[in-house]
């Protein structure tokens, strides 16, 4: 199976996971349907929130991307 269609067993459970929880990059694209390059991007521009320091790998907390959903979402 390519890179392309793997989708992350986090990705698909991502409602069941507790806010504390670290995700990856390819769990992040796959929820908001983007490309690497997109998210990187967006966290440039100050638009996406940034990966989580200290976490040795890009890795961002379920609750933060959460709330980044929930605020674009009351905005539209």
């Amino acid at each position: 199976m390519s890179r392309k269609h793997n989708i992350s067993i986090q990705a698909i459970h991502f409602d069941r996971l507790a806010d504390s929880n670290l995700v990856d990059i390819n769990t992040v694209t796959t929820i908001e349907g983007c490309c690497r390059a997109t998210i990187y991007n967006r966290i440039k521009a100050g638009s996406f929130p940034s990966p989580e320091p200290g976490t040795g790998k890009n890795r961002w907390l379920v609750g933060k991307i959460r709330a980044f959903r929930k605020t674009q979402q009351d905005g539209q």
